[in-house]
């Protein structure tokens, strides 16, 4: 199967070209040809002998039939499974190059690629961070919602306004995507911003009923309602914005797929399956995180299972416990019960490498 990039994506004028020019300088993992069968991407759920190696490659990486992996002798220095070097976190998000860590004490540590200021995270105290593919969102002690990585100075993103949260508003929960985020007011209600202009301005019309959930894809997002419905919103090239039905009690968003939890625990995935990313594996699971073409999963004995595209090992979790799990572009970040954060995959800026 051809490896799934952003030129994917419908867009018009220069957001087209500057997201077609970006595709392609991005792509890291080897691309196939076009009539390949979808057989190339198998469903992943190995775990590596070893996730606590600070020197870079996976002990026991990939399947030997997974064709979309990549076996140990493949991998350098820009691929591999990285152990933050202090404990004392209690919150991390992957991003598209980039990851967010919150301590306990309420301040926040961004490491990876800081192309668009991502990794320039504000001082303060914060409750709550929203990821987001190229920026990053958090909640202050307050209630107040602060963005950053939105600058133009490279165009991974066109700054429409993303980081521009409403300053009085009150949010109890704050994610985001590529050009827009969105957040849930203290009565339960949703607002999103950055997408207020053309061709992006679906993303902005969340449902006005009360939503106890909140998750933003690449291009839509995502909650749950009162009584256990998903809503989405956004764009729906794949499907990703229409999920079955059904009560759930947690929903994540990728890149142009879904994945939530049913009340048993058991998961259903939906949009773009190019890279398996909805083939998700059967059992029970605690909670669960979409990326760009990899989902992740943990189960009720702390381990976590990935699936979905894995060039990188992105989808080759470690076999340490984890009390979180968050799926990034072609790297993953959990957070240990020991307090330590654990990255892996692809490392090219940093991004798998938490301090």
């Amino acid at each position: 199967m051809s490896r799934p990039t952003s030129v994917d994506l419908p867009l018009s004028g220069l957001s087209c070209l500057l997201f077609v020019i970006i595709g392609l300088l991005l792509s890291g993992c080897p691309v196939g040809d076009d009539d390949t069968d979808d057989d190339d991407a198998g469903d992943d759920d190995g775990a590596d002998d070893d996730g606590a190696d600070d020197d870079g490659a996976d002990d026991d990486g990939a399947d030997d039939d997974d064709d979309n992996t990549m076996a140990d002798d493949d991998l350098d220095e820009e691929f591999g499974t990285y152990v933050s070097s202090t404990d004392g976190w209690v919150e991390v998000v992957a991003g598209g190059r980039h990851g967010c860590g919150r301590r306990a004490d309420g301040t926040v540590v961004c490491w990876g690629a800081n192309l668009d200021g991502p990794v320039e995270s504000p001082t303060g105290s914060f409750q709550e961070l929203g990821r987001g593919f190229w920026h990053t969102c958090a909640i202050d002690k307050d209630g107040h919602v602060d963005c950053w990585g939105c600058g133009n100075e490279v165009p991974i993103t066109i700054n429409y306004g993303q980081c521009s949260a409403p300053p009085s508003v009150i949010y109890t929960l704050v994610g985001g995507g590529a050009m827009h985020s969105c957040g849930i007011r203290t009565d339960g209600t949703t607002s999103c911003w950055g997408c207020e202009e053309a061709p992006f301005s679906d993303q902005c019309e969340a449902p006005e009923e009360v939503l106890v959930s909140l998750s933003c894809g690449e291009y839509f997002s995502c909650g749950i309602g009162e009584t256990g419905e998903i809503r989405c919103w956004g764009r729906d090239i794949y499907g990703e914005s229409t999920p079955p039905p059904g009560s759930y009690s947690s929903v994540s968003a990728g890149s142009y797929h879904a994945c939530a939890l049913d009340l048993a625990g058991e998961i259903d995935c939906w949009g773009d399956n190019d890279a398996n990313q909805c083939d998700s594996p059967v059992g029970s699971f605690l909670s669960i995180s979409s990326g760009m073409w990899h989902s992740c999963a943990i189960d009720g004995k702390d381990r976590v299972t990935c699936w979905g595209w894995s060039c990188y090992g992105q989808a080759h979790p470690p076999t340490d416990e984890f009390i979180q799990v968050s799926a990034g572009g072609e790297h993953t970040c959990g957070l240990r019960s020991d307090g330590h954060i654990v990255c892996w995959g692809l490392n090219s800026d940093g991004q798998s490498e938490p301090p």
